[in-house]
């Protein structure tokens, strides 16, 4: 197999993912985020958003990754920027963290394969 056909492959991939991502995060906002927005409680713990967009992976993500690699980044300097996920996960239904962890993993996943299209265009 030519390293051609990987690529081209790979750029399914990368397409299939990016829209498996935006309906996921599409879905995701409007069903999960739109609604903790609107909630006192967790209003202020969504995470302080630099870009649009921001709270939705942060909440995702706050959703998704594990306990110790969560507790890790509460404590650091930069917590301010991500949702608090005791929170987020009083806050939510099963289909919500659902949501959140397809979202999120669909984004990872996305990234890393145009991380290695391009390193394999440039090597190949």
């Amino acid at each position: 197999m030519a390293l051609d056909d990987i690529i081209f492959g790979l750029g399914f991939l990368v397409l299939g993912s990016g829209f498996v991502w935006a309906v996921f995060m599409f879905a995701f906002g409007v069903i999960t985020v739109r609604r903790l927005r609107k909630h006192p409680e967790t209003r202020g713990c969504l995470g302080f958003p630099l870009l649009p967009g921001w709270e939705i992976m942060s909440v995702a993500a706050a959703l998704s990754l594990p306990g110790f690699i969560l507790r890790g980044r509460e404590r650091g300097p930069m917590s301010m920027f991500r949702a608090d996920s005791a929170t987020m996960y009083r806050h939510t239904s099963l289909l919500d963290r659902l949501l959140g962890r397809i979202c999120y993993w669909a984004h990872i996943i996305g990234f890393v394969s145009i991380m290695t299209v391009v390193a394999l265009q440039r090597w190949g």
